[in-house]
């Protein structure tokens, strides 16, 4: 029987100690705001901390694209400048061969017939140099 009271007592004892431990008590409205107060200040840090860095994440991401826009314009330009370049070769060597081509030609002629040939070839030659180098300058 005293085995029993002292189990119960000390069961009693344990409870009163685990509720007083184990139960939160209700914080003062005093505490609670000045906790709410912090809480919220807290979270407007971490909004502005994670504003800011999106902005200059974004401000990078901006400045990144404007640096690719600028290469690829500026390959964009020498890639036109290489096909205008290779256009203007082919033009020159389609004259330069029709060129030889009417010089050989001339070869089948004599005297005055042959310089005659020669000189329109040459003219020809010149003017169509300066249509060239009038459309690809």
């Amino acid at each position: 029987m005293i085995s029993r009271m002292l189990s119960t007592a000390l069961f009693c004892g344990f409870c009163v100690v685990a509720v007083s431990l184990g139960c939160d008590r209700a914080k003062g409205p005093a505490e609670v705001r000045e906790d709410v107060s912090e809480a919220q200040q807290e979270a407007n840090k971490q909004v502005a901390d994670a504003r800011r860095a999106a902005t200059e994440q974004a401000a990078e991401a901006r400045r990144e694209v404007a640096d690719e826009a600028k290469d690829l314009n500026q390959a964009q330009r020498d890639a036109g400048e290489k096909m205008m370049d290779a256009n203007r070769d082919m033009a020159m060597a389609r004259i330069e061969g029709e060129y030889k081509i009417a010089k050989e030609r001339c070869e089948a002629l004599t005297g005055d017939d042959q310089s005659a040939c020669k000189a329109t070839a040459d003219a020809e030659f010149e003017m169509a140099k300066s249509r060239v180098e009038s459309t690809f300058n």
